[in-house]
């Protein structure tokens, strides 16, 4: 048997170099669920890499994780979950996104109505984000539908940059901690780069060469964020009135 890992010949239920297991498939949304509550968090080159890896060469090393170098990165549910923990942490501990002055393009809604919808956005931050992931992963799959990879690898790419997103909104922090009074800039910027991030990561994993291809990617962003608002704007107005009684 030939590891998908490390291309070595083995026998047996593990390569005997990297530990990766025999069983190792396609990601179906089953196979998908029994890797991320079974799978083990061991991995070849840790925490570290994953970082690294997802912020140099995102595309590849995620495609290179769904055609079977799986002990290469961490479980991606598992990696947003320990970056969402601890994103969420420091947003709500320093209240990250609460700012004394609205935004000029929120300034339309009454000031008490904006915290309270940030509020809101604070305290729920990795539900948030966790509910855009297929979200997004619906839009890169249709407008990248006669690609090979189906809903759940689409999932698990969307995994990955979210939790990535995440890891920049806790990189930025000291540079909040530092100088609180640019807050709202220093989060304005944060919101342009996951949005670049997002696109890059698009671009380098579909491998676009084409213009029309440039396009899809833009339309799949533009239309992910605007059902993610309305769905977050949704959500909030089911709970506004328990919020508001707090």
């Amino acid at each position: 048997m030939i590891c998908k890992n490390c291309s070595n010949s083995y026998e047996g239920s593990f390569c005997n170099v990297c530990g990766q297991s025999a069983s190792v498939r396609r990601f179906n949304f089953p196979y998908f669920v029994k890797e991320t509550f079974f799978s083990s968090l061991d991995i070849e080159k840790g925490l570290f890499y994953t970082v690294s890896q997802l912020f140099l060469r995102p595309g590849a090393a995620i495609r290179a994780y769904l055609e079977g170098k799986r002990v290469s990165l961490y479980v991606p549910v598992k990696y947003l979950l320990l970056i969402g923990a601890l994103a969420t942490y420091v947003s709500i501990r320093f209240d990250l996104f609460l700012s004394e002055k609205p935004g000029p393009v929120l300034h339309i809604l009454p000031v008490d109505y904006l915290a309270m919808f940030l509020s809101f956005a604070e305290q729920y931050t990795t539900v948030i984000n966790i509910i855009a992931i297929p979200v997004f992963a619906l839009f890169s799959w249709l407008f990248f539908i006669g690609s090979k990879y189906n809903y759940t690898e689409n999932l698990i790419l969307n995994i990955y940059i979210t939790a990535q997103q995440l890891l920049m909104l806790l990189l930025m922090f000291p540079v909040i901690a530092v100088m609180p009074a640019l807050k709202g800039e220093v989060i304005a910027v944060y919101s342009a780069i996951t949005l670049v991030y997002n696109f890059w990561v698009y671009f380098s994993f579909f491998e676009i060469r084409k213009l029309i291809q440039v396009v899809k990617v833009l339309l799949a962003l533009a239309c992910a964020y605007l059902l993610q608002f309305m769905l977050n704007y949704g959500i909030y107005l089911f709970i506004g009135d328990k919020l508001k009684g707090l």
